[in-house]
């Protein structure tokens, strides 16, 4: 059975449990925080500690994105008593069932033997990981829990991008690969044909670029002001065919945008009623990540449009999205973990 659940760092607030986490936060990310980084702030916020430590005895170590270079110091906290939490992520797929023989996912498979539970980033992650890779030891807790974003950076209320005023603003973000669907994104905001229109594409290494007086590129921005630009927008459009849970559709929600997806990978599971998914033609999403399904930006562009026509219909909070709220189920995961080892 899958839940959904949460984890910690000794103290007294922890009531005793002590929880460390295999991911040190440098200086550089603090402008564009990892996943990790916003959990630990999420943690803060329940009142509980989050540390990163390999070397002591924790009740439990969330390990994530696999061991990759400690998988030693893991695996002697697991013969220690630890319980190991793995997080899931990318991992390297394909159509013919190599994925577990592929050195690309070794460290994610060493960090699944070891587990005590595993947690999906969505439940499209929950399929492909069932799908390619050997499954977690018996009597794993299997848990999918979306990624969550800073809620008092990315907020509804507060200061919006100068600039914006009198336009439609649509907007996507990633860092960004083939896979992720610039190009796809870019003609369905062609052809929607709106002149008042403009779309904002944020993130790094844009992998198609047009002239276009209305399309504008951004580059890679901080979360500060890629808040601000979420504030000032009308829609949020990504159109990827494989994306786990991707923290730009997360953060635009939290930021109470409502987005137009494709519906391949985990981002329609975010998306719900916040948005429209767009259909694409049939194809199994967990079986070839590299295949490109075919989406109509005509489709796309009409969803787009009724967003913008109806906004206040799709827009609205996403409490159950923000970093606080995702701490709180990672929290509970460990602790039935802990739980449930204590008690075997």
């Amino acid at each position: 059975m899958v839940r959904g659940k949460s984890a910690v760092f000794g103290s007294k607030k922890s009531g005793g449990l002590r929880i460390a986490i295999n991911r040190r936060v440098k200086g550089k990310n603090k402008d564009n925080p990892q996943f990790w980084y916003c959990l630990r702030k999420g943690f803060t916020r329940i009142g509980r500690d989050l540390v990163y430590d390999l070397d002591s005895r924790a009740d439990a170590l969330l390990v994530m994105h696999g061991v990759e270079n400690k998988g030693d110091k893991i695996r002697r906290m697991k013969e220690n008593g630890t319980r190991i939490i793995h997080r899931i992520d990318g991992f390297v797929g394909g159509p013919d069932g190599r994925a577990a023989q592929s050195p690309g996912n070794a460290h994610l498979i060493e960090a699944m033997e070891m587990a005590d539970a595993v947690v999906y980033q969505s439940d499209f992650c929950r399929r492909a990981v069932a799908r390619h890779l050997p499954p977690p030891p018996p009597g794993a807790g299997q848990y999918v829990i979306y990624n969550g974003a800073d809620e008092k950076t990315f907020r509804p209320e507060g200061k919006k991008a100068s600039g914006l005023e009198g336009k439609r603003v649509i907007v996507t973000a990633a860092v960004w690969r083939k896979w992720k669907g610039l190009g796809r994104a870019i003609d369905s905001f062609l052809a929607l044909d709106r002149k008042d229109s403009v779309l904002l594409v944020i993130g790094p290494d844009p992998d198609r670029v047009v002239d276009h007086p209305r399309v504008h590129y951004l580059g890679q921005t901080s979360h500060e002001k890629m808040a601000r630009l979420y504030r000032g927008a009308d829609l949020f459009l990504y159109l990827p065919w494989f994306d786990w849970c991707p923290n730009a559709v997360v953060q635009a929600l939290v930021s109470g945008l409502p987005a137009v997806c494709s519906s391949r990978g985990g981002a329609r599971e975010l998306v719900g009623s916040s948005g429209i998914v767009v259909p694409s033609d049939p194809y199994d999403d967990v079986e070839d990540f590299a295949g490109e399904p075919v989406i109509d930006p005509q489709a796309a562009a009409s969803a787009m449009a009724e967003v913008l026509d109806n906004r206040e219909k799709y827009a609205g909070p996403r409490p159950d999205l923000h970093i606080a709220s995702v701490a709180r189920k990672y929290l509970e995961a460990v602790e039935e973990t802990v739980g449930q080892e204590k008690n075997r």
